[in-house]
């Protein structure tokens, strides 16, 4: 769901999957793996510095309090993706 105000965000972020998407497909035939993980909300120094723990705004003009998860967790997984073999598809 877009996001009010977040044109370069998501315009950056469509970017990303498109280039991961290529990296992946064309990084086969030399055994390069390429994977992208779009975590939620992570609690960070970044979100605290946002204020979205106020709530983030959302499409219909309110704010709403998300989820999020803690970032130890989105560390764990960014390693277990990265420990995962060459033809694992995630």
């Amino acid at each position: 769901t877009p996001r009010p105000h977040s044109a370069t965000y998501t315009t950056s972020k469509h970017a990303l999957l498109g280039l991961t998407k290529c990296i992946a497909l064309d990084g086969r035939e030399i055994g390069v793996a390429c994977g992208q993980i779009d975590f939620g909300n992570v609690v960070s120094e970044l979100s605290k510095a946002t204020n979205t723990s106020e709530g983030a705004l959302q499409p219909n003009g309110t704010k709403l309090v998300e989820p999020n998860m803690n970032i130890e967790d989105a560390a764990e997984c960014v390693w277990t993706m990265a420990s995962l073999p060459l033809n694992a598809n995630v």
